[in-house]
């Protein structure tokens, strides 16, 4: 209740649900409030697909996430997998065999995933390289431009094909800690992570190819991998921190979020 609560707040009207199937609750509440929805399952980086066992195991995870939410209106989108190396043969072998799957199973939905994104030219050129695009109708991107690498605004770099598959970026931003402020100079400050979305907010406006853009992520998270003095393990690239307190990124995509229903009820 409260997650879709400030979904509302938020002015948005999509949710990827990552890494792996959340409880049926959130689907069916989707279903409620008319939320559509990215559902995954854990298909993530090192997944050692050249084994049998381990394909096997990935169509069952499918199967039973597809056959338990089929019937909720509101998932629009199946995903396969979350950022898998496109260099590697056995993947490259493998997702496309459980996106012919998942249309098999399901035939009235789309098929996605989140991907690595190319960069050349010291960013340059940006561009989506990926042989799996061909088998999927939308591509997820991940990329963060202004946290781990290059600048905020690289996206307007992004060589797009209007005519190709459409993208949702499925993942951008930055960490923030709630209530520590400074310059937007300054990493780790609100300021900082409020920067970053402002100009990826510009960056995309400009890039038809781009049909949608989810932050990573709504609330901080704990994890016991981040470990310094401002995450404390947590993940801290939350919109709120673990409590629900908003950081200033939450109202500069509450006002990009709005212009876009207003763009929309407008055509």
């Amino acid at each position: 209740e409260k997650r879709f609560e400030r979904l509302r707040e938020l002015n948005c009207n999509f949710a990827r649900l990552a890494h792996y199937p959340h409880t049926p609750e959130m689907a069916q509440k989707a279903d409620e409030e008319g939320i559509l929805l990215w559902e995954e399952v854990p298909a993530w980086q090192d997944i050692s697909f050249e084994k049998e066992e381990v394909r096997d195991l990935h169509k069952q995870q499918l199967r039973e996430m597809i056959q338990r939410d089929w019937n909720r209106a509101s998932v629009i989108l199946w995903s396969i997998a979350n950022e898998t190396d496109h260099t590697d043969e056995d993947r490259n072998e493998a997702l496309p065999e459980m996106a012919d799957y998942v249309k098999e199973l399901d035939s009235s939905r789309l098929v996605t995933a989140a991907c690595f994104i190319d960069e050349e030219d010291d960013r340059e050129r940006i561009y989506i390289d990926d042989p799996l695009e061909e088998s999927l109708d939308v591509i997820g991107i991940n990329e963060y431009y202004g946290w781990y690498y290059g600048d905020a605004d690289d996206m307007k770099n992004f060589d797009e094909d209007p005519n190709s598959t459409p993208v949702i970026i499925s993942e951008t931003g930055g960490g923030a800690k709630w209530g520590l402020h400074s310059s937007e100079d300054e990493t780790w400050t609100e300021e900082y992570q409020n920067d970053i979305y402002k100009k990826q907010i510009e960056a995309l406006k400009q890039k038809s190819q781009i049909k949608g853009m989810s932050p990573w992520i709504f609330f901080d998270f704990r994890t016991p991998r981040r470990m310094n003095e401002y995450q404390r393990g947590y993940n801290r690239k939350g919109l709120m921190d673990e409590t629900g307190r908003k950081k200033q990124a939450f109202y500069t995509l509450k006002k990009f979020y709005r212009e876009k229903q207003e763009q929309v009820q407008c055509h």
